[in-house]
Parts: C-alpha cells; structure tokens; sequence
C-alpha cells in the first residue's frame, strides 16, 4: 500500500477546476450583461384596427433609415404584435440609440411616431410612446 503525499486527489483535483471554470463562466457572464441595456416602450392602442406594431431603431444619426442591430429581439424593424408594451433587451450601454415605432394591418402602415432618442447613462426602463400617427 503506498501513500498518496499530495494534498488534493485527482477527483477534487477536477471537481475544484470545474467550480474555477463555473466562477470564471459567471464572471464573463456578469460582466457581459452588465454592458446591456433593457428598454421597455408603452403606447396607447390605436384607434383603428391593427395587426401589429414595428419598433424601429438605430444607432449613429437620427433619422431614417432605421436599420438597428444587436437588441435580442433583432434586428429594426422589430415586430412586437399587437400589444401595447414591448421591451428590448441587450441594446449596448455606450450608444445613442434612435428608436420610431409605426402600427400596421396587412400592407399598410402608418408614419412613424416621434422619434425618441436614448443616450448613454440616461438610460429609463420604460419610454412612453406619445402618439403613433
């Protein structure tokens, strides 16, 4: 019988390298998340009937076109079906992000709202939508 002089076997040897492996996951992890944004838009319903809304967003220079990428949701135009809330996640916390939304029933759609403008550190978890025209 020989005697093992090393303080940790190799079972815990594998169990502590897959707990450093989880610390350095969660880590990464937090730190990624924490360089996202979550923004929820509210609107009143329109009074006419419609089949969905579209929010539009972008970052670099107001205005169209609206050609966002990167929020979990995809990319602009961003169909949100016919609620009245919607939020979208992982837009960065360093840009300016330029957003319209537009209702819409079959082909049709309708100009889009007042642009809302979102900079970095100012960043609300909830945007009311005055008026969709």
């Amino acid at each position: 019988m020989s005697l093992d002089n090393s303080l940790i076997n190799d079972n815990q040897r594998f169990i502590l390298f897959i707990f450093i492996l989880l610390g350095l996951y969660l880590f990464v992890l937090d730190a990624v998340n924490a360089s996202a944004r979550v923004v929820t838009f509210v609107w009143t319903a329109n009074p006419e009937t419609v089949e969905s809304y579209k929010i539009y967003y972008k970052t670099g220079s107001s205005g169209e076109p609206y050609n966002g990428t990167g929020a979990e949701e995809g990319s602009s135009p961003v169909v949100t079906g016919n609620v009245q809330t919607y939020t979208l996640h992982d837009l960065s916390d360093t840009e300016t992000y330029y957003f319209a939304l537009t209702a819409y029933l079959g082909a049709e759609e309708s100009n889009y709202s007042d642009e809302i403008v979102l900079s970095p550190g100012s960043a609300p978890s909830l945007i009311s939508v005055e008026e969709i025209k």
